[in-house]
């Protein structure tokens, strides 16, 4: 899916059983550095797939587990609390671009920053990413088939929807259909370790964001439902005896919302 400023190759796995193409469900990991437990999510999401649940008659799954690898690479050598990428910034010392704040769609409307030293720097121009290049390329390009988009992220216990760039709501037909999935969600990660999850819009749950991805493949792509989800927790450090029981509450979470949507 291109490659990231290091030139570090971006990798997914695309999940399927047999026969012809079908609705594609995306998600995607590791989009902010130092979110490793979003990574670990995503692999035991993958292993618990190839042992081919009966969910594959109906999708095929694309998962990219490491998004944001040279930010990754560099959390795990340099600075564990990296955020992220690696690249380089014009007429400044400072490196790293939000590549959650870099997507095309309303970038710059609020919640990011234009100074390169800042976290949520959002670039000098939407879309100046290589890695957000290659990823709405590769969804725009060559899957046209997407019903459900999920980006994973950490912490907090939050399962959002659009819109993160303005406290407004998406269309209601469009938004109820949305809320009716993240409650199907919301369930399906409770019964696993009776923790409850926030719903709602990101703006409304948790704070302004623009140039999300989630905010992209909604209003670029049509996808609805598309959410981003933050896993449960109190610091970017989660303790490795989590490891697997965050990782079952999102797949409980994606299964169920994958479930819910093959019978409507």
């Amino acid at each position: 899916m291109g490659q990231t400023f290091q030139g570090n190759t971006i990798r997914g796995i695309r999940i399927f059983k047999g026969g012809s193409a079908k609705p594609a469900v995306f998600l995607q990991g590791g989009i902010h550095a130092r979110e490793w437990i979003t990574v670990t999510t995503a692999l035991y999401i993958i292993q618990e797939l190839l042992a081919l649940p009966p969910i594959l008659d109906f999708y095929d799954f694309y998962i990219v587990p490491v998004f944001n690898i040279d930010g990754y690479n560099f959390a795990h050598a340099s600075n564990r609390l990296w955020r992220k990428n690696r690249q380089s910034v014009s007429g400044s010392s400072c490196l790293g671009t939000d590549l959650n704040r870099n997507y095309q769609w309303e970038w710059g409307r609020g919640g990011s920053s234009t100074d390169p030293c800042s976290e949520t720097f959002m670039g000098r121009t939407p879309g100046s990413t290589p890695e957000v290049s290659g990823i709405t390329n590769f969804l725009t390009n060559q899957v046209s088939n997407v019903i459900f988009f999920l980006d994973i992220h950490s912490y907090g216990s939050m399962f959002m929807s659009p819109w993160g760039y303005s406290y407004t709501y998406p269309p209601t037909q469009d938004y109820n259909k949305m809320d009716s999935v993240m409650q199907v969600a919301r369930s399906s990660i409770r019964a696993v370790n009776q923790r409850s999850y926030a719903i709602g819009t990101s703006a409304n749950v948790i704070y302004i964001a623009s140039g999300g991805s989630d905010d992209w493949s909604y209003g670029q792509l049509g996808v609805v439902p598309s959410f981003t989800v933050e896993i449960a927790g109190t610091s970017f450090i989660a303790p490795t005896s989590q490891i697997l029981p965050l990782a079952r509450e999102i797949l409980a979470g994606v299964l169920g919302v994958t479930d819910y949507l093959s019978k409507q």
